[in-house]
């Protein structure tokens, strides 16, 4: 159980990590149009469950900008870990630009823990909903 949270926080911390400096390349221009998406399905071959993801576009995926960018490993914290045999609830909160309360939920796979979905927290309606991975 232990080795197996560490797993997935490593898991979550790389895909952070390659995330933002993916956002960073195309916030500041450093990569073509072809490049991004190279780099983007590499990350998500590495990371991600393979499945049909129908509200993600990984061709035109949107990212933050200087300061702001989505996937931050500095500023998005992991606040708990729940495993259920082969599946984990990982909550997360980020404090920039606004707090926000993530949940990822990641799988035990052949090749370890991959990502499956994410979801945010909604406030207003006070329950999880389902976010674009």
């Amino acid at each position: 159980m232990i080795d197996d949270k560490q797993d997935i926080i490593n898991v979550l911390v790389a895909f952070f990590t390659e995330e933002c400096e993916w956002e960073k390349l195309c916030d500041h221009n450093l990569i073509n149009d072809s490049e991004r998406k190279q780099i983007i399905d590499n990350i998500f071959n590495k990371y991600c469950i393979p499945k049909e993801r129908k509200y993600s576009d990984l061709a035109n995926r949107s990212y933050g900008y200087d300061g702001i960018y989505n996937y931050n490993p500095a500023t998005e914290n992991i606040e708990s870990i729940n495993i259920i045999r082969n599946k984990a609830v990982v909550t997360t909160i980020s404090k920039e630009p606004f707090s926000e309360s993530f949940q990822y939920i990641l799988r035990k796979t052949q090749k370890g823990w991959l990502i499956d979905s994410k979801k945010i927290y909604s406030a207003w309606e006070q329950k999880w909903k389902r976010a674009i991975l």
